[in-house]
């Protein structure tokens, strides 16, 4: 059901006890996944994404790496280049300030795009997430939206912010299942 409505990349989190037969189910499926780690959630410098076999990890199509501990955050992603993981990396942000302190870190030699997750505020903060990727060298740096639930009450404004999205280049675009499924919708 979710190939007919486009949907062919699954998130799982890095975290969960039963990573590796969760990824082994949405691969057997035919769908790629993505694994979404938080830095605040490492236990003395690993998570259970690491202990995943070589053979499940080459699967990985995308490592999303969040939390505010921007240095934590950084040796998270210094560990998977290590380990030689080739799939695309990216940054979840709260904002400009905790982008250019990622940057600062180190994190722009490592990520190939940047996710800001928020509300509904994003089209003020877009400008300044690409000033503060330019300032430190990343001026094609890719900058993608996640909106957080409840970010939207009627199905206008999430259609209105698709379109403003689309207009700014902007991509990849989260939305909440309860956007699209919502009553208001249409």
């Amino acid at each position: 059901a979710l190939r007919g409505v486009g949907v062919d990349t699954v998130r799982l989190d890095a975290h969960h006890p039963d990573l590796e037969a969760r990824v082994n189910d949405v691969l057997a499926l035919g769908m790629r996944v993505c694994l979404r780690i938080d830095a605040s959630k490492l236990v003395e410098g690993t998570a259970q994404s690491t202990s995943l076999s070589k053979a499940v990890s080459e699967q990985i199509v995308q490592w999303e790496l969040t939390g505010n501990d921007v240095r934590s955050v950084s040796a998270m992603a210094q560990g998977l280049r290590r380990r030689g993981v080739q799939a695309r990396k990216l940054l979840v942000t709260s904002g400009p300030e905790h982008l250019a302190e990622a940057l600062d870190a180190g994190l722009g030699s490592v990520i190939e795009s940047v996710v800001l997750q928020c509300e509904t505020a994003w089209l003020e903060t877009l400008p300044t997430l690409r000033v503060a990727a330019e300032r430190s060298g990343l001026e094609a740096l890719d900058v993608g939206i996640a909106w957080v639930p409840g970010a939207f009450d009627t199905g206008e404004e999430l259609a209105q912010s698709l379109l403003l999205c689309a207009a700014a280049g902007v991509q990849p675009v989260e939305v909440p299942s309860e956007a699209i499924y919502a009553k208001t919708f249409g």
